[in-house]
């Protein structure tokens, strides 16, 4: 389901979204373009604030956890398996119409903050008990490489992400 409020959340509207998967986040970059990402990979796009939603093709089966823009046409999003045994962070130029995967890694990732056009944190870590780690990668240059930049909390998932400049942000 999404919902949309137009009153301040005084009520709220569920609009039709076209899919059975659940859905786990929602971005708008501008008023009217919006994505909502999910499970099994889904991925919906709307260009009219949210009246209709279109599937686009995020290449991937899993479940997608994080979904943020920086514009309406480049975004990124984060997904992990249901075991924390692999992670990947998908990217689009073109508003949607195509996604490619930038990192993968043996753990899941579910925070994603994206900064500006060049640079995006993403973290995770495994928190099933196995031994795992939170850990957070980060790009400068638009997704080309990657650098982990922090690893602790022990058997820890860090799941949400927010900067509010290069250099001031939370996990």
């Amino acid at each position: 389901t999404i919902l949309k409020t137009t009153n301040a959340g005084e009520t709220w509207t569920p609009l039709t979204s076209g899919t059975t998967q659940a859905l786990r986040s929602v971005h708008f970059p501008s008023a009217n373009v919006g994505y909502v990402a999910g499970g099994a990979g889904v991925i919906l796009k709307t260009t009219n604030g949210g009246t209709t939603w279109t599937s686009q093709n995020s290449t991937i089966t899993q479940d997608l956890i994080n979904i943020r823009f920086i514009s309406d046409d480049i975004g990124y999003a984060v997904s992990s398996t249901g075991t924390f045994t692999g992670g990947i962070v998908i990217k689009t130029v073109n508003g949607g119409a195509t996604w490619t995967a930038v990192y993968t890694n043996n753990y899941g990732l579910l925070g994603l903050a994206v900064v500006n056009a060049n640079t995006v944190y993403a973290g995770g870590g495994n928190n099933q008990g196995v031994g795992g780690s939170s850990y957070i990668v980060k790009t400068t240059n638009g997704g080309t490489t990657w650098t982990q930049v922090y690893t602790g909390l022990s058997n820890a998932a860090l799941r949400g992400a927010w900067f509010t400049s290069a250099n001031k942000g939370w996990f």
